[in-house]
């Protein structure tokens, strides 16, 4: 019986990378989005998360959670100071957040990765194709004259 051995990036863990967020009402989402286009730089190689967390309070009161940029593109400093220069600092406070650094490939990273950050999922179909009976039989019997080979090679010297 065969069994399927996934790519290291089909087991991995969560791994995250930082990004500044800022809590929204909603009202406000057109304004920052113009503000986060127009002034900072786009997130590099995270189009798999939304930009858009939505989050409802104890009290029932709905915010918007919104990436603003990763961390590494710039200062918290250089952030503020934008912030302040565009009128936004009272309403957009920001902070750090981890978020899924690689799109989720299988649905089980995609479970387990969407609580850190809502991400897009395509689950592919076509990613690990069903192998037949019949198939594996085939895939077995050649297995085996291999080993048959290799064996025979070694017994008579030709295979160190």
């Amino acid at each position: 019986m065969l069994e399927q051995v996934l790519p290291e990036a089909e087991v991995r863990p969560l791994e995250t990378v930082n990004v500044y967020i800022a809590t929204i009402e909603p009202k406000q989402t057109n304004q920052v989005i113009k503000f986060i286009r127009s002034k900072l730089l786009a997130t590099q190689g995270l189009d798999h998360i939304k930009q858009i967390r939505k989050t409802t309070t104890d009290d029932g009161v709905i915010k918007l959670d919104v990436v603003l940029c990763q961390e590494s593109a710039i200062s918290i400093q250089d952030l503020d100071h934008q912030l302040e220069q565009a009128g936004l600092t009272s309403i957009v406070t920001p902070r750090v957040h981890g978020v899924p650094k690689y799109p989720p490939l299988t649905r089980n990273q995609f479970e387990l990765w969407k609580s850190a950050w809502p991400t897009t999922f395509r689950e592919d179909i076509n990613r690990h194709p069903e192998i037949s009976d019949k198939d594996e039989a085939v895939i077995m019997r050649h297995m085996w004259s291999a080993w048959n080979y290799a064996a025979e090679a070694t017994s008579k010297g030709e295979v160190t």
